[in-house]
Formats: C-alpha cells, sequence, structure tokens
C-alpha cells in the first residue's frame, strides 16, 4: 500500500464530500475516560453539548501527541480497503443528548495495523515545522503503524508539484496557520519563509465575536463555532474594496439571512465581509497579538522580497493559493489586485478550483511516481530509521539554497 497523507483541516461545504482525505481531520472530542469521538461529528458535537473540542494542531504544529495518533488511527481505518475495517459507530451522551460519531474504544484489536506494515507512506508538514516534530512523525510512522519506507514533505512544496511547476510563491492558508513560501527547482527558500497565525479558525472566532456583538449577545457565537464556521464558508467574503463595502452594508443591500442550530434565522450583513476583512487588515483583530501583523498582502511581499533577485520576478508571476481558507470568495482576487498595485502590475495569483486539496493531491503524485522504488532521496527505510534514528528523516528537507 502507498498513502498520501494530510494532516490538516478545513472544508468548504460545497467540495467536503470529494476530498479522499476528508476523514483525516484534526480534531476530537473527549467524552467519558473511555470513549474519544473523533472527526466532523466532532465539530457539531462541541456546538450541540457540553463537551470540549480538542484540537491536535496548534498554528500547524502538532501539541497534543496523544489525540494527533487517534486522529491518524481514524485516517487509516477509514482508507484501508474503501472502509472495510472502519470504525465503530456508537452513542455518545454528553450534554443532555446523544451524539453519532466515530467513537474510539480499548478493545484491544489492532488487526487494522497489519494491512499498513511494510507499506510506503508520503507524509506532509508545515514549512517552519520543528525539528522534533518531523521526527515524532517519522518515529511514530514506523513504530506504531509499521510503515516499510516514509517520506515527510513540506506541504507547499507538494502543492507546487500538484500543478506541475518547480519556481513558485505558495500561499499555504488553512484552519490553523498561513505560510508563504518560495521554491525554487523544488527546493524552499528556508530563510525567506513567512509565517502569519492568521487563517481559518482566527476568522471564525472573529465572525463569532462579530455576530455576538450586533445580536445584543443573542447569538452566543464562541459556543457554536461549529456554527459559526458553516456561516463563514457559505456567506463571508473578502471585500475587494471595504470603503465601498461598508457604505453598502449601512443601505443592508450586502444583509443576509444564516440560520442557527434550532432553525432560527439571524440577519448577518458587515460581519460577512469584516471577519475575513483581517486577514489584509489585522489590525481589526479582536484578539491584540494579531494587530501589529503586516497583513497576508505584505507578508507575501516580505518573502517576494527577501528572495534571490535573479527570481523575484518569476515568483510574483506565479503566486499559488493553497489550503481551504483561500477559498473565500474574493481572496484571491483582493491579492492579485494589492500585488499588482505593489509591482506595477507584473504580478500573477493563481487560484485553481482543487486548491483546498493541493497538498494532498501532490502527495499522491509522488507517491505514486516513487512507489516501485527505493530512492534514498525519496524513502527513508525502516532499516535506515533503526542504524540512524530519527534525525535521519532531515536528509529528504530540501531547504538549503539561502537568501
Amino acid at each position: 500500500n502507498v498513502f498520501g497523507e494530510q494532516n490538516r483541516r478545513h472544508s468548504r461545504k460545497r467540495q467536503l464530500n470529494q476530498s479522499p482525505a476528508s476523514s483525516a481531520v484534526s480534531n476530537g472530542i473527549r467524552g467519558s475516560s473511555s470513549s474519544i469521538l473523533v472527526g466532523h461529528d466532532a465539530l457539531a458535537t462541541a456546538d450541540q453539548s457540553g463537551i470540549n473540542a480538542n484540537y491536535p494542531l496548534v498554528n500547524g504544529v502538532v501539541t497534543d501527541w496523544d489525540d494527533m495518533l487517534l486522529v491518524w488511527d481514524e485516517a487509516f481505518l477509514q482508507l484501508l480497503k474503501g472502509g472495510r475495517h472502519g470504525s465503530k459507530r456508537m452513542k455518545l451522551a454528553g450534554g443532555g443528548m446523544a451524539q453519532r460519531g466515530t467513537i474510539w474504544e480499548s478493545d484491544g484489536s489492532d488487526e487494522w495495523l497489519d494491512e499498513l506494515k511494510g507499506g510506503k507512506i508520503v507524509q506532509t508538514e508545515a514549512a517552519c515545522n520543528p525539528t522534533k516534530n518531523r521526527e515524532r512523525i517519522l518515529t511514530e510512522m514506523f513504530e506504531r503503524y509499521g510503515f516499510g519506507s516514509v517520506n515527510v514533505s513540506v506541504q507547499a512544496v507538494l502543492s507546487l508539484l500538484a500543478t506541475g511547476q518547480r519556481i513558485g510563491m505558495v500561499v499555504d492558508s488553512g484552519d490553523g496557520v498561513t505560510h508563504v513560501v518560495p521554491i525554487y527547482e523544488g527546493f524552499v527558500l528556508q530563510p525567506c519563509v513567512k509565517r502569519m497565525a492568521i487563517a481559518g479558525r482566527t476568522i471564525t472566532r472573529q465572525l463569532a465575536y462579530l455576530v455576538t456583538h450586533t445580536s445584543g449577545n443573542r447569538v452566543k457565537g464562541l459556543k457554536h463555532l461549529n456554527t459559526m464556521r458553516q456561516w463563514k464558508e457559505e456567506h463571508c467574503f473578502v471585500s475587494d474594496d471595504p470603503a465601498r463595502t461598508k457604505i453598502e452594508a449601512r443601505r443592508n443591500t450586502i444583509n443576509r439571512f444564516a440560520r442557527l442550530p434550532d432553525g432560527t434565522e439571524v440577519p448577518i450583513g458587515a460581519e460577512r465581509y469584516l471577519a475575513p476583512e483581517i486577514l489584509f487588515t489585522p489590525a481589526f483583530a479582536v484578539d491584540e497579538v494579531f494587530k501589529d501583523q503586516p497583513g497576508i498582502q505584505g507578508t507575501l511581499m516580505e518573502a517576494i522580497d527577501s528572495s534571490p533577485l535573479d527570481i523575484r520576478e518569476s515568483l510574483q508571476n506565479s503566486v499559488l493559493l493553497s489550503g481551504g481558507n483561500t477559498l473565500l470568495d474574493g481572496f484571491g482576487r483582493r491579492l492579485n489586485a494589492e500585488l499588482g498595485r505593489a509591482y506595477g502590475g507584473r504580478a500573477r495569483v493563481v487560484e485553481r478550483d482543487d486548491r483546498m486539496f493541493l497538498p494532498y493531491i501532490g502527495a499522491c503524485t509522488m507517491a505514486e511516481i516513487h512507489r516501485d522504488t527505493d530512492a534514498p532521496e525519496m524513502w527513508i527505510t525502516r532499516e535506515e530509521f533503526e542504524e540512524q534514528g530519527p534525525s535521519v528523516v532531515h536528509r529528504l528537507i530540501p531547504t538549503h539554497r539561502q537568501c
């Protein structure tokens, strides 16, 4: 078996079921000490009960390895044999009601792990993944899951690979973090990589705050973050001209009705563009920690301008959007306009319809191309891992060209 594995979670409702990695989500909900709810159901349950949600990845970095292993377990179970093994579907009591979801129980059966043994896997990581985390990924793939060969690749590189290109600037914005990653001939220009903490989850919380405030506290946005996420994906947009849109909002011409879980419809207007605007104008963010950031356009220009002079024009003419957060209506159009003003029209933003899944597509492409090879530049073998330890993984990360 050869797997392409993706450790991210962000979804557009219209594309959710099209993703081969949609079961590999990064959030879980703990119920009793003997059961854990993992997956999309966890998000809905968090809105409807008193059970706490946990995100194993924070700002693109794994911070809870116990829960990350549960997410991987679920992903492999769903992918093996088209879900033949499957996870148990049960009822979980919580908050005075019953929820359905994927429940993990300690039944002692790990027979499904046998099908992974000796296989190959491509794992993805964020551009600035800590060294110890990269090594831990390698260790778990060998020791817990029994793979015979492992690759760990930067997801921005895989996104570019999915397009057939080797030179470009990847704006990778998902649920937890945004990275701007310059890539030249398949190599990450690591000193020029820029990170922005504002991403999909930040916008969801911003929307929750705005809705709570404008509704006179009638809508408890922060207690219904999954609903707020759905509202964001269905109703929010990035404005081409915030000043003009502000006038339209005052005239109620951009108002829509959004539905709460109980069926109540709530009018939303200015919130639709003000929540995503923090990507471009972080000073609007409720959280003070974001206010001094330059915005996505400034972050992108910093990455371009810090790159080698001889490739800057190539980078600014090949800005690839990747990740679910870039699906926000108007995101690419606004970013292209901002870059055009900064570089005299010499910039191009690429918006592919499949940009939410580009790291996964790139991982699958890489895995398929190299499935029958043992190329040392591609795979770390179990024998190498046992002889050299987890630090051997760093030979796979092409980040050596200096800026």
